[in-house]
């Protein structure tokens, strides 16, 4: 059975920067729709709406293979095979001219699986992987390490967010930040093709811009999961492992920074150089939420807001985002996994905190496809007031052209 793909248009690609901007393939797996065997949710027995099943993704097995960045492993990153694992234990891994089956290792959480295969010759182009009765020619991705080497990069994942949010959130964080590169997941976007949002990119400074389609199920939410209702979100999460292994491994740092949200510093030079006086290398912030009360502006992007609560507690977001060097020791392991608000299995005392970090996340830059932020009636408007240092930043942007 050939792997499910998602490659791009080698018509559009073309038009792109040649040596600047990339439309990265991939290769991924996924049992055939009504096979015998199926991912299960976490406590089973209870009881969930349709909605959530429609959301939760079952088949997938893989989402990528490529070569680690020691250039000595091949890594299949993709969901928690919870049930399917005894499957993939007892899978055959090999390439051709070599009968051996390579033995895999798993690296595990709750909501993302990274595997290794150690002995893969270098020269190896395709993974053929035999489960029982199906088959899969799973060509193995380069590693991109040495490209995005000492480079200052802005990841996320996003769907159908527009040009102009996508363009002015790069823009910024080049200009207040040295970004110069990023590294862009879209999740199926239906309004344009992964080449247009390449092309909105290189209008940008950022110097490197590498864009992957995972048009796949982005995970329900599973309120019958009190602690973690989120551990669903197979996809965003081994985005995140995808990002770390196979692109980053020796950037100076990563900004895990969604459409909607902008990161400030208030005494470093950028939230970069602020990284580098941080004990381990991951830097942790809280936001700041800005109120989806537009100004008149109309820039129709982030600047066209910049009013905040007036009560100081309603107005802090507690879903923090990171900033992170991939290049630490401790960071090697496969073992850590990344998620959307922490980095699971980091070592004691690594996260780093300041007050002057922090990031301010915008309400009104929302497609409302998880909450519905962007509506303000006159009486909410009565409470808020505009934030001053969101204020003064934007006073020094210069228009996008």
């Amino acid at each position: 059975m050939a792997p499910k793909k998602a490659d791009p248009d080698p018509t559009l690609a073309s038009a792109l920067a040649p040596g600047r901007t990339r439309l990265v393939a991939h290769s991924a797996a996924f049992l055939p729709e009504g096979y015998a065997l199926a991912r299960k949710p976490r406590f089973g027995w209870r009881s969930r709406p349709e909605s959530f099943y429609q959301g939760f993704e079952k088949r997938a097995l893989f989402y990528d293979v490529f070569r680690h960045a020691d250039g000595e492993q091949v890594l299949l990153v993709g969901p928690p095979p919870r049930n399917l694992l005894g499957l993939l234990k007892r899978a055959h891994y090999s390439v051709k001219g070599n009968k051996t089956s390579f033995k895999p290792k798993f690296f595990i959480s709750q909501s993302v699986m990274i595997m290794t295969l150690k002995g893969v010759p270098k020269n190896a182009d395709i993974l053929d992987v035999r489960v029982d009765d199906l088959e899969f020619a799973l060509p193995i991705g380069e590693n991109f390490a040495r490209e995005l080497a000492g480079r200052r990069v802005l990841f996320t994942m996003s769907k159908n967010n527009p040009l102009p949010w996508i363009k002015a959130w790069a823009h910024y964080h080049q200009r207040f930040h040295d970004v110069d590169a990023v590294v862009l997941i879209d999740n199926g976007s239906s309004d344009y093709p992964p080449e247009e949002i390449a092309r909105t990119l290189e209008k940008t400074r950022v110097k490197e811009i590498m864009i992957i389609s995972w048009p796949y199920i982005y995970g329900a939410i599973d309120r019958a999961v009190i602690f973690n209702p989120y551990w669903t979100h197979f996809l965003q999460i081994a985005g995140l492992a995808l990002v770390l292994r196979r692109f980053v491994a020796r950037a100076e740092g990563i900004l895990n920074c969604d459409i909607d949200e902008l990161v400030a510093h208030r005494k470093a030079p950028s939230i970069f150089s602020a990284l580098q006086n941080t004990p381990q290398g991951l830097l942790a912030m809280n936001g700041s939420w800005v109120e989806p009360l537009p100004l008149s502006s109309n820039y129709g992007d982030h600047r066209d807001f910049i009013y905040r609560v007036k009560d100081q507690e309603k107005r802090v977001c507690h879903e923090r985002k990171w900033l992170l060097d991939p290049r630490q020791d401790w960071v090697q392991n496969l073992a850590i996994h990344p998620y959307m608000h922490w980095i699971k299995g980091r070592p004691r005392g690594s996260k780093f905190m300041s007050e002057d970090a922090f990031f301010w996340h915008f309400k009104g830059i929302n497609t409302n496809w998880k909450v519905k932020r962007n509506k303000i009636t006159p009486e909410q408007a009565q409470t808020m007031e505009p934030d001053p240092e969101l204020g003064e930043i934007f006073s020094r942007w210069p228009d996008i052209k």
